[in-house]
């Protein structure tokens, strides 16, 4: 039940702009299929918290969304960021490896990993850019 209201989780708290609305169309709809079934269940029973499963795996992790998706808007400016640089930031968040469990945090993002993955998938944007510029002045200068 919680993975299909993932699915419907709101970012109106976040307020408005072009990344929230990109988010509400690409990150959000496709939120329950970055944790299996068999994932959720291993974490349930190896867990020793007295907190219910809705506020370790909803409540919880909502709020690691809403402050991880407020840490890229403000790092990133990135309601400034093109189509294609947004996707980037939309496929590292539905990364499952980046997400953690533990008794006291519940379901969340591991910030770092997280900040880390962005920065090398826009280098490796970059660097893929800028050969492809290359690339085009040198067939450019041959003709």
């Amino acid at each position: 039940m919680f993975m299909r209201r993932l699915s419907n989780t709101s970012l109106e708290k976040l307020g408005e702009g072009r990344f929230v609305d990109f988010l509400k169309e690409n990150y959000v709809p496709k939120l329950s299929s970055v944790i299996s079934f068999e994932r959720f269940d291993y974490w349930l029973q190896d867990s020793e918290s007295i907190s219910y499963t809705g506020t370790l795996f909803y409540s919880k992790f909502k709020k690691s969304i809403y402050s991880e998706i407020s840490e890229i808007r403000s790092r990133y400016n990135a309601d400034d960021l093109n189509d294609y640089e947004l996707k980037l930031i939309v496929t590292v968040l539905l990364n499952s490896s980046l997400l953690h469990f533990d008794d006291a945090r519940g379901l969340h993002y591991n910030s770092e990993s997280l900040n880390d993955l962005i920065i090398k998938t826009f280098n490796r944007n970059q660097d893929v850019n800028l050969v492809e510029r290359i690339n085009t002045k040198l067939v450019e200068i041959e003709n």
